[in-house]
């Protein structure tokens, strides 16, 4: 997968529309608000493709690095409020989970991407109470054990 990453120093225009409830992805903008987006973006029935990148959250590493760039927190909120609602929603069992959300390379992809967010957050970003890195990184145990079988 190629990132096109911002020129060093600029950031992204990714907080400001996932604020504004959009996201685009692959050329192409959808609604997004997460819940039920998560399978079917905007209310319709989104190409897989476009899914698949969806779930692979390469654009919340976009937030982490625009945190890096920018030292704007609302940047770190916004991640947080992503992976807690993708953890909350994309359960393993659920009715079409194995689709898109727990397809083999989305989450081999994921978690590569999960890796690149541990390692741009600051610290303090796991001591939020809503997310503690020990539910961040039982998930990602969950996954790889998932993708393991």
């Amino acid at each position: 997968i190629v990132v096109c990453p911002t020129p060093a120093g600029e950031p992204s225009k990714r907080l400001e529309e996932l604020q504004q409830g959009r996201l685009t992805l692959l050329n192409h903008q959808r609604r997004f608000a997460g819940g039920d987006d998560w399978f079917t973006p905007g209310g319709e029935q989104a190409p897989r493709l476009w899914r698949f990148h969806l779930q692979y959250h390469g654009w919340l590493v976009e937030l982490a690095r625009d945190y890096q760039a920018t030292g704007d927190e609302s940047c770190l909120n916004e991640l947080r409020r992503w992976l807690l609602d993708w953890m909350r929603v994309c359960r393993p069992w659920t009715a079409g989970f194995a689709q898109d959300a727990w397809n083999s390379y989305a989450i081999s992809q994921r978690l590569w991407h999960w890796r690149e967010i541990v390692h741009a957050v600051p610290p303090a970003f796991w001591r939020h109470p809503g997310l503690p890195r020990a539910v961040f990184l039982a998930s990602a145990a969950d996954q790889a054990e998932y993708l393991s079988r």
